[in-house]
């Protein structure tokens, strides 16, 4: 489950992990062409050395004030950056 902003989105259909140079390449050429259909949601470090995307078909509108979970407050960031690319 991730929420960006108002959107919750749960279930991936698909995760994109990649850990080497080579490996992104190829990764980001399979985001390029699923971001025409889908909602993507992931990082890229910095260095360069590590991509994460999670695939989504759908979302549901997200209201923190109707939510019935509890969200929590961290010390430090569990995910390094995440961004979205809306189709």
């Amino acid at each position: 489950m991730q929420i960006y902003t108002d959107k919750l989105f749960k279930n991936p259909l698909k995760i994109i992990h990649a850990n080497s140079f080579e490996d992104i390449i190829l990764a980001l050429k399979e985001i390029w062409k699923l971001r025409e259909i889908y909602y993507l949601l992931g990082y890229v470090t910095y260095e360069f050395d590590e991509l994460y995307f999670e695939v989504y078909d759908s979302y549901e509108i997200f209201n923190v004030n109707k939510s019935s979970k509890p969200l929590g407050i961290y010390k430090k960031s569990l995910i390094k950056k995440k961004i979205i690319i809306r189709m």
